[in-house]
């Protein structure tokens, strides 16, 4: 995954040419070679950083899919490859003395700390190091599995489907050099422990609180109400899909040159609900003769949000990718996805793998010297003292925001009091949106805790002076409006850089600043359409089907947050703030590294694999004696061995295929308890849970990875555990002491003192004006619909519905206090 898109001499390129970047003079080595540590260290090379991998002989590229791998991870990066134990001791003690960040994904290895006055240690295991699963093995089948995200992915009429690739390993990776760089930033030693399982975890989060909050078990049925949303429509030559929202059903007409969409039973969204089936067959009939690039760019220009089913074969023809060098050539001629954005100044350019023997490794590091950091905030939130100013809405973007609020920077979170999107959908207490809803909701309080709110109105003059007042005591402005809208606001890139030039400003959208697609509007549902991750993912006789529903938000936030601190290390050294342009469609890409790469070195067209392993001797879904369902990874005759010892079924031992002696063997079993006795015996499986398994799971809060959050109600306080990723000690809140999500414009009053610097009188005159305030705008805010869980329930979007959640979430919270 090359980096760069800078070329010798381009602007902003400093030292008479010569390339130097946010990550220049760090030295980082990876071990144990998991795709996340090895995706962790590229998005490092990537950043600037020399590194070195340290892999055992045996580990070579020995067929297509692995020759891939080390292109898509290892770009950039020299590996050093050890006979015998006895050379690995001295290079993984010289990394831990010399090296300034270690990427370590040994499982069940000693955690040896960092000796360098300054080095990260960033542990990136299956289950963490602590905890009663620690240093149990999975495969990315069983952490989507353990993690929830399976249970909510392909078709609800048949078995969950596995998300093509490594993807809770590639977010893992992400989250790591995440940490990796803030860690850096902050300037001191610190160690990070991340646990997959966690990552997983953490990428359903809405669907969690569908069951804190109404006790909902959310189901794989469509998640958007509106007929068409998410669906992928086939054309002659592929799919399309569209996230139809509100879209006028005037502008499907238009799209389709079919008068018969003009029809008063689709005028409404009540209407082309009652009449979904008639709506789906006339849109279907409609695009079946089109080609699906033509329907997506005439969306495109009807301004209908829309996404097109892309192969690896159109990623390498893309012009939007191909304008915006998104797919950046190496010196062999290899073309594949940089990080997801751009930013002079941050990326090395795309350089292939190499290779380094084990006194060139030794040398390095013995010879390396830390340049000197200054400390920022504290070992467990390095990004303290920060001030971070943010135009955010929907998921992604607030979501990095989280991130780097958990980690200690503060978080002001501007908002309108007309546009209410992000404190309108979702659920709420006990299912019961009151009369402040607005400061009530779930997804709120998931996608805001531990923020600040600024209520102001951006189309007055003096809602933009206060801003412009704002931008000189902030070290971070980042912005998810589609491109020009920032700018019409006037609070464009040259005002920033005006009012501060040392400010970072990030600005993320579906397709970035620039190239054909620019002005496209996106949402998950149709990136994971244009990114290629939704051809690879279906069942093996099947038409592809979307991943968990949010997930290429989760890949984008941690893709934003991630670029934010390379931009901080980069503005530390420099002193000026660099401007980054994130591309959620970029992120997306990034996710199909691999399969690229095993293209262009000759493969065939990737095709759906269901959830298999091509690597694997078995990996399959299965059901249990009690009608549940398990993921069962089996790598090698090793792992039949230890599976046959632990269930007493040697037959799997000479069965081949070994899954029909599975599929009988674990009929015979309840699922638990198989679970356990697999894990016990060190075979990777897992029960594929649902919301409420991975809320009441012990490992998890045995780990931290719940930031219980408070909701403040008339009514009385409302607290319940919300996805966290654990970053360390003061990171997410307790039931005894929950984290806090801001009610509308809270912090209007302390926002315009502290960083505007205005007068008591002044503010007071914003209120009254309007310009500022703390409740809706009149008419604004229609109370929301309580969740209707019978229709749900009757179009899967629920599985199941538990009267007795709230008695389960107060046992929970007693049991974790």
């Amino acid at each position: 995954m090359p980096g760069g898109r800078r070329t010798e001499g381009a602007p902003g390129a400093r030292g008479g040419g010569a390339i130097v970047t946010a990550l220049e003079g760090v030295l980082a080595v990876e071990v144990g070679g998991s795709p996340a540590s090895r995706f962790a260290a590229r998005l490092l090379a990537a950043g600037g950083a020399r590194v070195i991998r340290i892999a055992p002989h045996g580990q070579e590229e020995d067929s297509l899919r692995r020759r891939a791998e080390h292109r898509a991870y290892d770009a950039g990066v020299e590996t050093v490859r050890y006979e015998h134990p006895a050379e690995f001791e001295p290079l993984l003690r010289a990394a831990l003395e010399y090296a300034d960040v270690v990427i370590d994904s040994r499982d069940g290895a000693e955690a040896a700390p960092s000796s360098s006055p300054s080095g990260v240690h960033v542990r990136v295991t299956p289950f963490g190091r602590t905890g009663p699963l620690a240093g149990r093995p999975a495969s990315d089948l069983t952490l989507q599995a353990y993690g929830g995200f399976l249970w909510l992915s392909g078709h609800p009429e048949r078995e969950p489907v596995k998300a093509a690739l490594d993807q809770v390993h590639l977010l893992g990776g992400r989250v790591a050099a995440f940490l990796a760089v803030a860690g850096l930033y902050g300037g001191r030693a610190v160690r990070f422990d991340v646990g997959l399982a966690e990552v997983a975890a953490s990428i359903p989060p809405f669907h969690i609180q569908q069951y804190t909050h109404a006790g909902a078990i959310a189901g794989r049925g469509p998640a958007v109400e509106a007929p068409l949303d998410g669906q992928h429509v086939p054309t002659e030559d592929g799919y399309v899909t569209f996230a139809t929202g509100n879209t006028p059903h005037e502008m499907f007409a238009a799209l389709f040159d079919d008068e018969s969409l003009v029809d008063e039973r689709f005028a409404t969204p009540d209407g082309r609900a009652q009449h979904r089936a008639a709506l789906e067959a006339a849109v279907h009939t409609a695009a079946a003769g089109r080609a699906k690039r033509e329907l997506f760019e005439r969306a495109m220009s009807l301004n209908i949000v829309a996404g097109m089913v892309q192969t690896v074969d159109d990623l390498l023809a893309c012009s939007q990718l191909a304008k915006r060098g998104a797919l950046a050539t190496d010196a062999d001629g290899m073309r594949l996805p940089g990080a997801g954005f751009a930013a002079e100044g941050l990326l090395s350019p795309s350089v292939p793998p190499r290779t380094i023997d084990v006194a060139g490794a030794l040398s390095a590091l013995a010879s390396h010297r830390p340049a000197p950091r200054r400390q920022h905030g504290s070992p467990d939130a390095p990004l303290a003292g920060l001030t971070m100013l943010s135009f955010e809405d929907v998921i992604a973007l607030p979501w990095a925001t989280v991130q780097m609020a958990r980690l200690g920077a503060r978080v002001v979170r501007v908002e309108s009091r007309s546009r209410l999107q992000s404190r309108h959908w979702g659920v709420f207490p006990d299912n019961q949106p009151s009369e402040e809803y607005w400061n009530e909701g779930a997804n709120h309080a998931h996608l805001y805790r531990r923020k600040e709110s600024l209520a102001v109105d951006l189309a007055s003059s003096d809602g933009v002076s206060a801003i412009r007042r704002i931008l000189p005591h902030v070290d971070a402005v980042l912005e998810n409006f589609r491109p020009g809208v920032l700018e019409r606001l006037g609070l464009g890139p040259d005002v920033i850089r005006e009012a501060n030039p040392g400010a970072l400003l990030l600005r993320s959208s579906g397709y970035g600043q620039t190239g054909p697609y620019r002005s496209m509007g996106a949402f998950a549902r149709t990136i994971d359409a244009m990114s290629g991750l939704t051809d690879l993912t279906g069942y093996v006789d099947g038409p592809p089907q979307r991943a968990n529903p949010s997930f290429m938000d989760t890949v984008s936030a941690w893709n934003i947050a991630l670029a934010t601190v390379l931009g901080l290390v980069e503005r530390e050294r420099t002193g000026r703030g660099p401007t980054i342009d994130h591309s959620m469609y970029e992120a997306g890409v990034s996710t199909v590294a691999v399969a690229l790469a095993e293209r262009q070195l000759g493969g065939d067209a990737p095709r759906r694999r269901g959830n298999g392993d091509p690597d694997a001797d078995a990996q399959e879904i299965f059901e249990t004696a009690d009608g549940r369902l398990i993921a069962l990874t089996l790598r090698d005759h090793d792992d039949r061995s230890r599976l046959a010892r632990a269930l007493g079924c040697d037959e799997v031992l000479a069965t081949e295929p070994v899954g029909p002696s599975l599929k009988a063997i674990v009929r015979r079993r309840n699922a638990f308890e198989l679970e356990a006795a697999l894990t016990r015996a060190d075979v990777a499986a897992s029960v594929v849970r649902d919301s409420r398994d991975v809320l009441l799971e012990p490992h998890l809060h045995e780990r931290g990875a719940f930031d219980w959050v408070r909701t403040r109600r008339t009514a009385g306080d409302y607290v319940r555990p919300y996805p966290a990723i654990p970053f360390g000690s003061s990171s997410s809140g307790s039931p005894e002491a929950p984290a806090d999500h801001p009610r509308l414009g809270e912090h209007n009053a302390a926002v315009l003192r502290d960083l505007a610097g205005l007068p008591l009188a002044k503010i007071e005159s914003l209120a009254r004006l309007g310009v500022t305030g703390t409740e809706p705008v009149a008419g604004a805010a229609p109370r929301p619909r309580p969740l209707n869980v019978e229709i749900a329930l009757a179009r899967r979007v629920v599985t199941d519905s538990d009267a007795g959640y709230a008695e389960a979430v107060e046992a929970l919270r007693r049991r974790v206090r």
